[in-house]
């Protein structure tokens, strides 16, 4: 048995190491992974997210579990890759994450999802803001912005992900909030959501000098015809997908990394894979880009998505192809982060992190910026009994089962986790084996060049 990814540390902290019981009856532990190589058989633990290489007998001894305790299972049973056949996978889960909860209960806020502005220059049919208001934030506002992530923060370094609308049109407002970070001496780092348009050279230094922007995420829906038409930007004189394609590589050129989301809908499967080819062709050098795909959400927008199942069915079958493509085009970046155990599932029930909206009031979710909030910037987060809301739980009937358990924690709140087909599962777990390729596939060229 070989290492290829370490367990996580604080999981391993509080899991430690399981000795060998002779005469017991040992299987395989329930939430893990499994990808048949060349080399043998690759196994990630999904609580613990550790990555091993099986050689090819110890491959054939796994198939043949559930089996009596031998001296070859040890390391295996020490690291719970084989467990007791009695062991109950869900209250390992549970246990562990009520300890990592436990562990990391703490009152200072250091996450925060800032909207300097609600509006946005573009219209996406798509969008689920639709509805909401075009509200820019204040000069005002966005000094009580500040104040109340001094007295919130513990004195601890923050990351911002700055969201909209559109984030750029409230530049001026990110730009003021930086600068009074910085004269305050509080540390910060930023993500963006951001269609990308409104970049230019000065923004980009801009964001790369005083924003501290480490990440974006840009959207791109199809090749340059459908992009433009979906996009249906507002006053443009120029060509927006070759704009932002350009804005792209002028982030990359400051080592701001780049994630471009497909939005798949039934419009446009047969021509993202087109589009994966451009990007490839468009960035040669793909360090620091990421390219994923990301179904539509279903039942909001200006012209509302609906799919039948049939629909359904036929876009995660597209949507199969074109993560390979993606995937052999290198433009598939592995976080190096595999699946493992989830304390939160996201901002919504994390104590850690809060949204701020154009108004200055709380919220937990950027899906819900102006309804379902908690607090403002003067009283900070009052409404507990909404907090509570928000961390409610819900488990499907196979839900115990899944080998994604750990790492999937279901809020009742969140609409895109209502559905959870055969289908998605299929889908999902093809994303985690190729990301078990690319952690293997790292692996392995790094001990190529250590033996040079």
């Amino acid at each position: 048995m070989i290492v290829i990814s370490e367990a996580r540390r604080d999981i391993s902290k509080i899991w430690g190491n399981k000795e060998p019981i002779p005469e017991k009856k040992y299987c395989l532990l329930c939430y893990s992974i499994q990808l048949v190589c060349e080399d043998g058989m690759l196994v990630l633990n999904t609580i613990s997210g550790e990555l091993i290489l099986l050689d090819k007998n110890e491959t054939e001894r796994w198939k043949a579990m559930p089996a009596l305790y031998e001296p070859w299972m040890d390391e295996l049973i020490r690291k719970h890759f084989l467990v007791p056949e009695e062991t109950d996978a869900v209250q390992i889960v549970e246990n562990l994450r009520k300890i990592l909860l436990l562990l990391n209960k703490k009152s200072d806020i250091v996450n925060y999802t800032i909207l300097p502005t609600s509006a946005c220059n573009a219209r996406c049919f798509y969008c689920y803001e639709c509805g909401d208001p075009h509200i820019t934030m204040t000069e005002e506002t966005a000094s009580k912005v500040v104040s109340f992530i001094e007295a919130h923060n513990g004195g601890k370094p923050i990351r911002i992900r700055w969201f909209g609308g559109e984030p750029l049109i409230g530049a001026n407002r990110i730009t003021q909030i930086c600068k009074e970070l910085r004269e305050r001496n509080i540390k910060y780092s930023s993500r963006m959501v951001s269609n990308g348009y409104l970049f230019d050279e000065k923004m980009v230094y801009l964001a790369a000098e005083e924003w501290k922007l480490k990440h974006i995420q840009i959207t791109l829906d199809g090749t340059e015809e459908i992009y433009n038409k979906v996009k249906a930007y507002k006053s443009v004189s120029d060509n927006p997908f070759l704009r932002v394609l350009r804005n792209i590589e002028l982030l990359l050129e400051k080592d701001i990394s780049v994630d471009i989301r497909l939005n798949l809908g039934s419009h446009n499967y047969e021509d993202l894979t087109e589009l994966v080819a451009q990007i490839s062709y468009y960035f040669p050098d793909k360090q620091h880009l990421n390219v994923y795909s990301h179904l539509l959400f279903r039942d909001c927008g200006f012209e509302p998505v609906h799919f039948s199942q049939s629909e359904l069915q036929q876009l995660l079958s597209a949507q199969e192809l074109l993560e390979e493509r993606i995937y052999e085009c290198g433009l598939f970046t592995s976080s190096e982060e595999l699946l493992s155990l989830k304390r939160c599932q996201c901002m919504a029930n994390d104590d850690a992190s809060v949204l701020i909206n154009p108004q200055g009031l709380l919220g937990k979710c950027e899906h819900y910026a102006f309804d379902h909030l908690v607090g403002d910037l003067s009283c900070g987060v009052t409404d507990k009994e909404q907090v509570m809301y928000w961390k409610e739980r819900e488990t499907l009937p196979n839900c115990r089962k899944c080998s994604f358990y750990p790492s999937c924690l279901r809020l009742k709140k969140c609409d895109p986790q209502l559905y959870c087909y055969d289908l998605f599962l299929k889908a999902k777990k093809k994303k985690a084996i190729l990301n078990i390729k690319q952690v293997y596939e790292n692996y392995v060229r790094k001990c190529k060049r250590d033996r040079i």
